[in-house]
């Protein structure tokens, strides 16, 4: 399908190509788009999902309500979209400096969707407030269970979208353990709801999908509240500054 069709030529760097190719952009009222994302570094949901805001914007749309016309043929992708959209409260407006972003991604045989509220001041610190996050991944054999792992694959990925960074010095890593490879602390987590969609269809993953959504939720959320696209991870305050 087209969603899988983004996401192999996402890991090529080539999301716009693809949406051009496949009329998409033509369909939604965008002639052309300025998107140049690192895929490779920052992995194909980043690319493509961070791509597909471009396309919103371009078209003077609602992120949202792109993602529903785009996606109006896939019932799951638009089961979780709508979940957690509700749930946010998506369309409510937000204070000065804040930001609200979308992101729906398929992996492991399961759908997820974030949104993302973020506060950024006028150094560029900023702090991720709140993730609701929706999942379907078919019968909830285990419903808490699928909570407590949507929970902690928020963690990492907010993890590899703020802090996780490896650099290389005289051939070898710098890192050499967690005091410099830090990992997201307690008082550093958003406010999460996970919401889980009654679903008859074959069980999915549980552990893993709940990760990809998050840093593309999350720079988008940032775009709303500053204009400012981010295009490497983690996320450094200096990128916010103007």
């Amino acid at each position: 399908g087209q969603g899988r069709m983004l996401d192999a030529l996402a890991q090529l760097g080539l999301v716009e190509e693809a949406l051009l190719e496949l009329g998409i952009l033509g369909d939604l009222g965008v002639d052309e788009l300025d998107c140049h994302i690192a895929a490779l570094a920052s992995g194909p949901a980043l690319a493509a999902v961070t791509c597909t805001d471009h396309g919103a914007h371009a078209a003077g749309t609602d992120p949202y309500k792109f993602r529903l016309k785009l996606l109006k043929n896939s019932a799951r992708h638009l089961g979780v979209l709508k979940l957690a959209a509700e749930k946010a409260g998506w369309g409510n407006k937000l204070g000065k400096g804040r930001g609200r972003g979308i992101a729906v991604h398929e992996s492991f045989g399961s759908w997820v969707a974030h949104v993302a509220e973020v506060t950024v001041n006028s150094n560029g610190n900023f702090t991720v407030d709140r993730i609701v996050g929706a999942i379907d991944c078919g019968v909830a054999v285990h419903p808490d269970g699928i909570r407590m792992q949507m929970e902690s694959g928020i963690v990492y990925g907010l993890t590899s979208t703020l802090k996780g960074e490896i650099t290389i010095k005289d051939g070898a890593v710098a890192q050499s353990n967690f005091h410099e490879f830090e990992l997201l602390r307690i008082d550093e987590m958003p406010k999460v709801e996970t919401y889980i969609v009654d679903s008859h269809e074959a069980p999915g993953g549980a552990g893993e999908p709940g990760l990809p959504p998050v840093a593309p939720a999350v720079t988008n959320a940032i775009f709303d509240a500053t204009g400012i696209r981010i295009r490497k991870l983690p996320i450094r305050p200096e990128d916010l500054r103007v």
